[in-house]
This record gives C-alpha cells, structure tokens and sequence, in this order.
C-alpha cells in the first residue's frame, strides 16, 4: 500500500525524517533514487528529485513541491497497479 506523503514541509534538504526516506523509497522504485532510503535529504535525494523533475517535464530545482510529489504519487499508484496481477485480476473478474 502507498504511505502518501502530505507535508512537503518536511522534504527539504538537510531534514532527516520518515517521509524523507519514504520519498527515497519511492524515487527508488521509481528507478530514481540509487543510495540506500536513510531518511536523510542530501544530495543524492536532491538529485534523484531533479532527474525525476526533468522527465516529468516539472522545473528541476530539486526541492520537493506539491506538483512534484503529486505527479511521484500518481506515477508509483499507476506502477502498483500495473504490476499487481490481483488487482488486475479483480479488476478483470469486476469487468464481467
């Protein structure tokens, strides 16, 4: 299940926190994020968010806004469920 991640205000570089490392953990298999998800937002974090900004046609500054995690949560849901073989199953069995 997906943790949504609400307060941006605590994904700004220098914080260490659980969303922080729960925002790695979705840059991470978001194929973003290549370090280990320490909860830590240094570098690396700001730089999985800038590659990830600038293929999601976002300004790649960085920092963690609204749209940007928006567009990451969306992204990660459409993931889930694509690589869900129950849910698609249900979704199949409900189709019927």
């Amino acid at each position: 299940s997906l943790t949504a991640l609400s307060k941006t205000s605590d994904l700004k570089a220098g914080k260490v926190n659980d969303n922080v490392k729960t925002l790695q953990q979705y840059l991470k298999a978001l194929g973003y994020f290549k370090g280990s998800a320490n909860g830590y937002f240094g570098s690396s974090t700001t730089s999985a968010i800038k590659a990830y900004q600038k293929h999601a046609k976002l300004t790649a500054n960085g920092q963690m806004d609204k749209k940007t995690l928006a567009k990451i949560e969306v992204q990660l849901a459409q993931k889930i469920s694509d690589n869900d073989n129950a849910y698609n199953t249900a979704l199949k069995l409900a189709e019927k």
